[in-house]
């Protein structure tokens, strides 16, 4: 979420944008990715459904690289994945608008702390 956060900040300097930034520093706030993804797409005005489609298609291209640098994929292969996975990708942006809201966030976590866990191997395929 600070990634993202320094990019956009570099081109949008709005006072809510600024204040967070603050916030960040003093380590007053824990910008996870996704929070900071959805405070600008609505900052930005990206209607609710295209900002999801954005979200989603960005974690495909996310998980479909890293398949092709860590399983014996080709770069083709990578591009039929995510070519297959247009359809899927605009059914689940319309089901996340109608899921119970007791529901949402449950299956991030495991994700999360694979991410932590990544993040102090001592051997790292690459830098993500």
């Amino acid at each position: 979420g600070v990634r993202i956060y320094k990019i956009f900040s570099r081109y949008q300097q709005q006072d809510f944008v600024l204040a967070w930034g603050e916030l960040i520093q003093k380590k007053e706030v824990d910008s996870h990715y996704c929070l900071m993804y959805g405070m600008l797409a609505s900052l930005l005005e990206i209607p609710l459904e295209e900002a999801l489609h954005g979200f989603y298609y960005n974690a495909a291209i996310t998980m479909v690289t890293n398949a092709v640098k860590l399983v014996p994929l080709g770069q083709l292969d990578g591009q039929d994945i995510l070519f297959g996975l247009h359809d899927d990708i605009l059914d689940l942006c319309k089901e996340t608008l109608t899921v119970e809201r007791n529901l949402v966030g449950l299956c991030n976590i495991g994700f999360d702390i694979r991410c932590m866990q990544h993040e102090r191997l001592y051997s790292r395929v690459y830098i993500s």
